[in-house]
């Protein structure tokens, strides 16, 4: 069994419609709308800055979330 299909048991997620296209190896953020996931680093007031997994194709995330979390300021 290859590494891919082993992450690909319990790690690996296929987003659906609404998620955005994904870049190959860049990390998606948590979403500023409730449920949502990002490209890029939100940016609003007083939102949440986390990486929750990195793009393995355009379609599927290695699901990865960081335990580093911070917050934009007003």
């Amino acid at each position: 069994m290859s590494l891919y299909n082993t992450y690909k048991d319990w790690k690996l997620k296929r987003h659906v419609a609404k998620f955005p296209a994904l870049t190959i190896g860049a990390p998606v953020y948590l979403g500023e709308t409730a449920g949502a996931i990002q490209v890029a680093i939100p940016t609003g007031a007083d939102n949440v800055i986390r990486v929750v997994g990195f793009a393995l194709t355009a379609d599927e995330i290695y699901l990865n979330p960081s335990q580093d979390v911070q917050t934009t300021v007003a």
